[in-house]
């Protein structure tokens, strides 16, 4: 990884501020009569795999959370993301204990396993090696993985740097679409069925 693939991965671990207007958005949506489209594919997903437990894979400030609190009670919910200030926000505002400090890249089959529905929200979009998240993931084998906010092209894969929120450096990774597919379906053995604005992945 070079040293701007390098800013680019910390620069969301950096910031408390950043994860306060994360918060406050997510609570207008939350408040809101128009849930986002990525919010109803997760109330979709949950519902179709009649999910009990639920893992959020990059889950920020616990949005996600909110979400099924309100909507989905009798899911168990466990958040994890790398960004210590996030789960600190998160687990303060939420009073919910389940949000753990994880990286992506330590998650193995055996954690998966305890968990119904997998869920990857905007995690694959922000990192600058997205195809290689995408397969890392998937080669844990988790049954039901929920794929959310990808974004697709027919070139080749690449990312655009840009400013969220204040001041958090990231990325948008635009993944080869045809490549991505394969890595789902023929490397790795998933059914893609293709929700608003996610990708629902059964093994």
């Amino acid at each position: 990884m070079n040293s701007s693939e390098n800013i680019l991965c910390k620069s969301w671990s950096e910031s408390s501020d950043d994860f306060y207007d994360q918060l406050e958005g997510n609570i207008k949506e939350l408040n809101s009569s128009r849930y986002p489209i990525h919010w109803l594919d997760i109330l979709d997903a949950v519902d179709d795999v009649k999910c009990k437990s639920f893992l959020d894979v990059g889950c920020g400030i616990g949005g996600v959370f909110g979400l099924l609190k309100s909507n989905r009670k009798n899911v168990s919910y466990t958040g994890v993301d790398y960004a210590p200030a996030a789960i600190s926000i998160a687990k303060k505002h939420w009073n919910h204990k389940n949000f753990q400090v994880m990286n992506f890249w330590d998650l193995n089959k055996e954690y998966l396993s305890q968990f119904d529905l997998i869920y990857a929200g905007a995690l694959l979009d922000v990192l600058p090696n997205g195809d290689e998240g995408l397969d890392f993931i998937l080669s844990l084998s988790a049954k039901k993985i929920l794929l959310g906010r990808m974004e697709f092209t027919d070139q080749k894969s690449h990312y655009k740097e840009y400013t969220a929120y204040r001041s958090v450096k990231t990325c948008q990774f635009l993944h080869n679409k045809d490549n991505a597919i394969d890595i789902m379906t023929k490397k790795h053995g998933y059914t893609v069925n293709q929700m608003r604005w996610s990708l629902m992945l059964t093994k």
